[in-house]
Parts: structure tokens; C-alpha cells; sequence
């Protein structure tokens, strides 16, 4: 009897209802959710817009996102090794304020123009990138200064939801953010094409939003979320 009334404890505890009555658990979910955004704008938005600004169009669109998932993979072993050096929470909070970052400079990249001294259509050539504009090695940069962040931050959260986890229940609970992320997929590039539409005259801004989202995100891991007492 004392087993069968520990174990029913333990699964009311990993009832995701009932993680979510805790704050800790509330913020890890809107951090997810939010980190969720930036993954929807790479898959709704950024490819569109390297193949309008990048040379060679939608080849060029290609390597951009092969690229980031190149950084991707240089990414998460950082973000690993931070967690471990440091805490997964704030190397969450590092990863996801940078890839948040990335994703608000992107319409900026995309406006550079004469107003700032900058000719957005002036080639690079002292690398020998002599069809790539400035406005399009600004937009590439931003890009994979989201890919580095985001790809750090999913170790760092997987590692969170582990130590904040339930004991023996752990699988229930750590697949709660996860599938606060999958759901955030059923609206997130939905929304972010109609914020491209209504905000067309600015290319980028629905990239800006998710990286808004994002920033969000993390404040409320920030302040919502406690690390786990030694």
C-alpha cells in the first residue's frame, strides 16, 4: 500500500497540469514556447528572404540555412559545455538573449542603405565574396547569430527540465516542454506570414517578432524559474 501511494504521488506530480501550477515549470514552457518562434521563422520567413537578398537566389537561400545548421552543430556542444561549467539556467538565458538578438537585428540588416553611410548593394571583395553585398553578408551574419544561440539554448533547457524534474517521473515531465514547442509550431508560422504581410513594407519584421517572442521568453525563465538547491 505505502508503494501503490508513492507511486500515485509521483505520477500526480508529473501530471504536466499540475507541473504547471509551478513556476518554475510555467517559465521553462514560455521559454520553450517562445525559442519555438525562432525555429518557425527559419522555417516560414528566413528562407524567403535569403532568396530575395543573397546572390543566386534560391541556392544561395540553401547554403545560408546549410550554414546555420553548420553553426548548429558548433552550437550545442558550447551550450552544452557552458551548462556544465556554469548552470543550464543561465546558459539558457546567455543563448536565448543572443539568438533573440539575431533575430531582431535581421529587418535592420535588410534596411541598410545610404542614410547610414552604407550602400546595401556595395560588394565585399577584400574576402574574395565579390557578388555579396553588405546588406546580405549583415543578413547572413544575423542569421547565424540566431542558429549559434538557439542551437546552444536546447541543451541548456533539456538540462533544466532535467533537474527540475520529478523523481519518477521524469520522462512526463521533461516532455512538457517539448510539447509546449510542438504546439507553438500549429500558430507560430502562421502568424509570423501574416505579420510579413501586413508589415511587407519592412522586410523582416515578423523575424523581429520571433526574436521579440523569444526575448520573452527568456525574462520569464528569468524571473519565474528558480534554479534547483544544491
Amino acid at each position: 500500500k505505502i508503494r501503490k501511494k508513492k507511486n500515485t504521488v509521483l505520477k500526480e506530480e508529473g501530471e504536466w497540469m499540475t507541473l504547471l501550477s509551478l513556476s518554475q515549470w510555467r517559465g521553462l514552457a514560455l521559454c520553450q514556447c517562445g525559442a519555438s518562434f525562432g525555429f518557425a521563422a527559419k522555417i516560414a520567413s528566413i528562407p524567403l528572404l535569403a532568396a530575395a537578398t543573397l546572390p543566386g537566389g534560391a541556392a544561395g537561400a540553401g547554403a545560408l540555412i546549410s550554414f546555420a545548421g553548420l553553426s548548429g552543430i558548433a552550437g550545442a556542444p558550447i551550450g552544452g559545455w557552458l551548462t556544465d561549467k556554469t548552470s543550464a539556467k543561465s546558459t539558457a538565458i546567455i543563448s536565448g538573449t543572443i539568438s533573440s538578438l539575431g533575430l531582431i537585428l535581421i529587418p535592420f540588416s535588410l534596411s541598410l542603405d545610404s542614410a547610414v553611410g552604407i550602400d546595401p548593394h556595395s560588394n565585399i571583395s577584400s574576402f574574395g565574396l565579390t557578388d555579396m553585398s553588405i546588406q546580405s553578408a549583415a543578413f547572413s551574419a544575423s542569421v547565424i547569430l540566431w542558429s549559434l544561440g538557439a542551437s546552444a539554448q536546447g541543451p541548456a533547457l533539456t538540462a533544466f527540465a532535467q533537474e527540475i524534474a520529478p523523481r519518477g517521473a521524469e520522462a512526463t515531465a521533461m516532455a512538457l516542454p517539448r510539447a509546449t514547442g510542438d504546439a507553438t509550431y500549429i500558430f507560430a508560422p502562421f502568424l509570423l506570414g501574416v505579420i510579413a504581410d501586413y508589415f511587407s513594407i519592412m522586410p523582416g519584421t515578423e523575424c523581429a517578432f520571433a526574436g521579440i517572442a523569444t526575448g520573452l521568453g527568456v525574462m520569464a525563465l528569468c524571473i519565474l524559474a528558480e534554479s534547483p538547491k544544491q
